[in-house]
């Protein structure tokens, strides 16, 4: 089962309209990008790295995104959506954006 936090849920939503501002249906393509990196990770949780203790991220083909992800017992739990271009260590910053 997969949760998505609702710090990754408003990742997405901000990517998305950013990215639907900049180019004209990336918007949509994106969200694809996330959900096709959500099954990869649903298809084999632990065949991504782990970045910090418990924390795995996967990158997304297309897109310059890392999705960060925890597995626990009974699900795993998408944590956030970051661009890979800033700065790494404030993924998990609850005081970014």
């Amino acid at each position: 089962m997969i949760v998505i936090s609702e710090r990754a849920a408003r990742d997405i939503t901000v990517a998305r309209a950013w990215l639907e501002n900049s180019s004209c249906g990336s918007g949509d393509r994106f969200v694809t990008e996330v959900q096709d990196a959500i099954r990869a990770i649903l298809a084999n949780p632990r065949a991504f790295p782990e970045v910090e203790p418990d924390i795995r991220r996967v990158l997304c083909r297309r897109f310059e995104y890392k999705v960060f992800y925890t597995i626990e017992p009974d699900q795993i739990v998408i944590l956030a959506v970051y661009h890979a271009r800033r700065d790494p260590d404030k993924w998990d910053d609850p005081n970014r954006d």
